[in-house]
């Protein structure tokens, strides 16, 4: 059946001990994106022999002029529906415990098929697992936490096609790399993109101290201690200290340095 018929922010409160919060930009390093690869996206689908039963599917769509692929699936008329999609192994850096995971998806008004299927669903879930190693095309379903039941805000009828556009978060990522999957259970959907990325605070000159750029950190680390380095010509008594939060944003700058006899201070330097 045709898919469409024809078609956190997590918050917490900052106690800012000199009221600072320093607004740069946070910079987001991607890990995949399922648009940029194109048709090559190689992703795993289980069960692997379905007989006459479809499961997920590759297929080409035109939006607004633009072709693009998706992974799309419509089982809605039959029971006990068990449909896995499973992306590449992602690697991650040593430093990132946390990423972000940005789908766009189309799901169909189970209403729209006439009472057709009294099965038909209109969510599907989010899984992840970790492993050290690619594992190539082994699949233990069983190895895959949840990471979220995905709900439309909008659905699509028959005749209007709604884009849905969510962000979830994986935490507390430790291996080497991981592997994001997808369970149908007798929804109408497409899945247009899939974006893994994660955050970092952008290197910054405060109060003529260098910071580096720094992964945001995780549930278990949210505020993130980042020691920095004078500017040439300066100097300080303690080193200068900031955070970086899991939002990518830097506060709460604790000490500064100052130029040194002989120097005065021109923008982020001593001349």
């Amino acid at each position: 059946m045709d898919f469409c018929g024809g078609i956190r922010h997590l918050l917490f409160p900052y106690v800012l001990i000199n009221g600072i919060l320093i607004t740069l930009q946070a910079t987001e390093e991607v890990l995949l994106d399922m648009k940029a690869t194109g048709g090559e996206l190689g992703w795993l689908t289980w069960p692997p022999n379905q007989g006459d039963r479809s499961g997920w599917e590759v297929t080409q769509k035109t939006l607004n002029g633009s072709q693009f692929y998706t992974y799309s699936i419509c089982n809605v008329g039959e029971r006990e529906q068990d449909n896995w999609l499973r992306t590449t192994f992602v690697q991650r850096r040593p430093s990132v415990s946390r990423v972000f995971v940005e789908l766009q998806f189309i799901v169909r008004d189970c209403n729209s098929f006439d009472g057709a299927s009294l099965t038909c669903k209109e969510t599907f879930i989010l899984y992840a697992s970790e492993a050290d190693a690619d594992v190539g095309t082994t699949f233990r379903k069983g190895q895959f936490r949840k990471v979220a039941t995905i709900a439309p805000d909008e659905i699509t009828n028959k005749n209007e096609m709604r884009i849905n556009k969510e962000t979830k978060v994986v935490e507390n990522l430790s291996q080497k790399g991981f592997y994001l999957a997808f369970q149908d259970i007798g929804a109408c959907v497409a899945l247009l993109s899939v974006r893994v990325y994660y955050k970092t605070c952008p290197a910054t000159t405060k109060s003529l101290a260098l910071f580096p750029e720094t992964v945001a950190g995780g549930e278990s680390q949210a505020l993130k201690e980042v020691t920095g380095r004078c500017v040439d010509n300066a100097d300080s008594e303690d080193l200068p200290r900031i955070y970086c939060t899991v939002d990518g944003a830097w506060v709460v700058p604790v000490g500064q340095c100052q130029c040194n006899t002989g120097f005065e201070e021109v923008e982020d330097s001593c001349e």
